[in-house]
């Protein structure tokens, strides 16, 4: 029997050329040039959440996604539960742009 984190992996296309996050630089043009050169799957930068979820301009300046950038996986950060469930519905492309939210509870940043 397959696990479920294997099967997420092939659900989104087996990728073998991944592009780590990386702070400040995991924006859209970064990423779209790293899928020119082959990346397979990449990664938002690291969202705060009280940010992302308070501040329409974060959101706009920092949440870039198109629908090439695909598989996706979205970073978010917070320290505080109720924060990061407001964050994480206030904008709907969470869920038609990415595959994936990776949820940084002990980012020292955040």
């Amino acid at each position: 029997m397959m696990s479920k984190a294997y099967q997420f992996y092939q659900s989104i296309g087996s990728p073998s050329l991944i592009v780590s996050p990386m702070v400040d630089v995991s924006h859209l043009p970064y990423r779209m040039l790293c899928r020119n050169h082959g990346a397979q799957l990449c990664f938002t930068p690291m969202l705060n959440s009280s940010r992302f979820a308070s501040q329409p301009q974060y959101r706009a300046a920092n949440f870039v996604v198109v629908p090439e950038d695909r598989p996706l996986i979205v970073q978010f950060c917070g320290d505080d539960p109720q924060t990061l469930l407001e964050g994480l519905n206030t904008k709907f492309l969470f869920f038609h742009f990415s595959f994936s939210i990776l949820i940084s509870l002990s980012c020292q940043v955040c």
